[in-house]
């Protein structure tokens, strides 16, 4: 489609997917679909569309971007849309990518979601990061606000960072610098967040 038809004079720097708007970004027939009253699509057609979609941005080298975080979902079900799951599924099942790069935006959020091992968003990606055989996965810090102000959140960020996912590599060389401007901008203190960060 148009990301294809773009050309070498109108070059298309990336592709957005966000799923809270009510799809997972893969294996939309696994994810539950308890509490949400949201009408679906064609579940195995939207997987179908988006993996010729991904394999289209690795072809044309391409990265794709989604957001990863539990915030602006079209109902409460839709927001762990954004969680690792569905790019674990993307990983696992579409054997013809190598080598997508998949930006987790918000990199899971600067807070923890919930009890238990996938109630800590950003470790299920920075897991992804570690074990993916067919995506090269990175996260931004895009509206981190609590990253400058609280230090519970600078601990953890620091923590994280250190982690080691190949030889020398660690999750600090595949985090981002992101804002998400816009909201950032409507939160106290806004002025010194890429200083802090």
């Amino acid at each position: 489609g148009p990301v294809k038809r773009s050309g070498p004079r109108h070059r298309v720097l990336g592709v957005q997917v966000y799923p809270p708007t009510g799809y997972s970004p893969y294996g939309n027939q696994a994810p539950p679909w308890a509490g949400s009253s949201e009408q679906r699509p064609d579940l195995k057609l939207l997987d179908l569309k988006l993996a010729r979609l991904y394999a289209t941005c690795e072809e044309l080298d391409i990265p794709v971007m989604a957001h990863d975080n539990q915030s602006n979902g079209r109902d409460a079900a839709s927001d762990g849309l954004a969680a690792v799951t569905g790019w674990n599924w993307a990983d696992r099942q579409l054997s013809n990518l190598t080598a997508l790069r998949v930006n987790a935006g918000h990199f899971g959020g600067a807070r923890v979601h919930g009890d238990g091992a996938d109630g800590d968003w950003t470790l299920g990606f920075i897991r992804l990061m570690q074990s993916s055989t067919r995506l090269r996965l990175y996260g931004d810090l895009g509206f981190w606000d609590e990253l400058v102000t609280v230090p519970e959140v600078q601990t953890r960020l620091r923590d994280f960072m250190s982690i080691r996912l190949d030889g020398a590599t660690t999750v600090a060389d595949r985090t981002l610098y992101g804002s998400d401007w816009l909201m950032l901008s409507q939160t106290p203190g806004w002025e010194g967040y890429a200083d802090g960060v």
